[in-house]
């Protein structure tokens, strides 16, 4: 949806909650092998904190669509 900007943005007002360092990661180039491994491994880590919607984000920017319909089941 291209909302990328807002959703950067949005983060960045939530610094006290940890919001800077996730607005920073989003605002990565995933399109590179280097931070698309990164979206992946995060993914992966907040999957097992239980934060699902975050992790489904990251699959996303990844592009591992597969990985996020995993996390939605």
């Amino acid at each position: 949806m291209n909302k990328k900007g807002i959703l950067i943005n949005l983060y960045e007002k939530e610094k006290d909650s940890g919001g800077g360092k996730i607005a920073e990661m989003l605002s990565q180039d995933f399109s590179l092998p280097r931070w698309k491994k990164a979206a992946v491994k995060n993914a992966m880590v907040l999957r097992t904190k239980k934060r699902y919607l975050l992790a489904i984000t990251f699959f996303l920017l990844a592009n591992d669509i597969s990985a996020a319909l995993q996390v939605m089941k």
